[in-house]
């Protein structure tokens, strides 16, 4: 706004726009960081899919079925075999 624009707007109304202007900037900035939150998030749900399915293709290549494999607890497989 120009000088003269503002002379005729009241002191409390311009500290209000001032205020919303401020509050509109926090807003898109937390809606920005929501924005990248949300891309990481669907990124590593990406990578843990594909992960997921070159472990089930391994099982299955060691002579589990698809089945055997989708259910293998990978903590379990993980563990030294007893003797």
């Amino acid at each position: 706004m120009s000088a003269a624009t503002t002379d005729h707007v009241p002191a409390h109304a311009r500290r209000l726009a001032a205020r919303l202007s401020v509050i509109h900037w926090q807003i898109h900035g937390a809606f920005s960081t929501y924005q990248a939150a949300a891309e990481q998030r669907r990124q590593l749900a990406v990578d843990v899919g594909e992960i997921s399915q070159q472990f089930t293709d391994a099982l299955c290549a060691a002579g589990y079925t698809a089945e055997q494999a989708r259910q293998a607890n990978v903590h379990q497989l993980a563990e030294p075999a007893s003797s």
